[in-house]
């Protein structure tokens, strides 16, 4: 049934519906319901017209319990004793490492599924989406040991074998014009401490990109740094009383 403007009225059944009885609903972002029929059945319509999904588009055979709406496209559906699916492209997934037994299902506004299961508890699914970004080319790659972001939105990448890189993830440059960093290519870590200073660990070395002037100077060790940290602020100071040193 279909209650508007005070109006409760009946909707055309939908074809091979007989005998199967709704369990869940969910009115998507286009507007289209979806109904959780039981016994391997899903039903979408949509603009007046039915859209049967089952086994063969990988519905459980089991009752459809809930629903929600995941990103554009996405549909997550929660089943009575066959764990969690989620409907893309035409295609109903399966979903691991929830309970059997789902009861309720929440996506929030950053994206994390939120699944409520009979004994096993509150689950949460955090988006599981990896971008790669391509860092240097074949004359210039190396392993990627350190990462830092200062400003936000611009990325440090230290590298051991490539030397230092910097950008956005979708451009990233190698850092020119420290003719010790371009000697010394191989990196171990990166640190941005409280006050913007940038710090680079490499092969006998650690660098320094001053916040205020931009400038990277660095200093030779006698070992190869392979960690960088800040540490409390009277380490700080301590800091701060040897810049003369760069």
């Amino acid at each position: 049934f279909h209650y508007q403007d005070g109006r409760c009225e009946l909707v055309e059944p939908a074809p091979k519906s007989r005998g199967l009885f709704p369990s869940s609903f969910l009115v998507d972002a286009e507007g289209a319901l979806w109904i959780g029929m039981g016994n391997g059945v899903v039903l979408r319509r949509h603009a007046g017209e039915w859209q049967e999904f089952n086994q063969t588009n990988g519905v459980p055979f089991s009752y459809i319990y809930c629903l929600a709406q995941g990103h554009p496209g996405e549909i997550w559906a929660g089943s009575h004793e066959a764990g969690l699916y989620m409907f893309r492209e035409g295609r109903f997934h399966a979903i691991p490492g929830t309970d059997a037994s789902i009861r309720s299902v929440n996506v929030s506004r950053d994206g994390v599924v939120w699944v409520g299961t009979q004994s096993g508890g509150l689950s949460r699914l955090a988006p599981a989406r990896v971008t790669s970004h391509r860092v240097g080319d074949e004359t210039r790659r190396g392993q990627i040991n350190g990462l830092v972001e200062n400003p936000p939105g611009q990325f440090w990448v230290a590298t051991f074998g490539g030397g230092l890189f910097r950008g956005t993830m979708d451009r990233l440059e190698p850092v020119l014009g420290s003719q010790e960093l371009n000697d010394l290519p191989f990196l171990n870590a990166g640190v941005s401490m409280r006050d913007g200073t940038l710090f680079f660990a490499g092969q006998k070395g650690l660098w320094r990109k001053d916040a205020g002037t931009g400038k990277i100077r660095g200093t030779i060790l006698p070992d190869n740094p392979r960690a960088l940290c800040e540490g409390r602020s009277e380490e700080r100071r301590v800091g701060k009383e040897c810049r003369s040193r760069w």
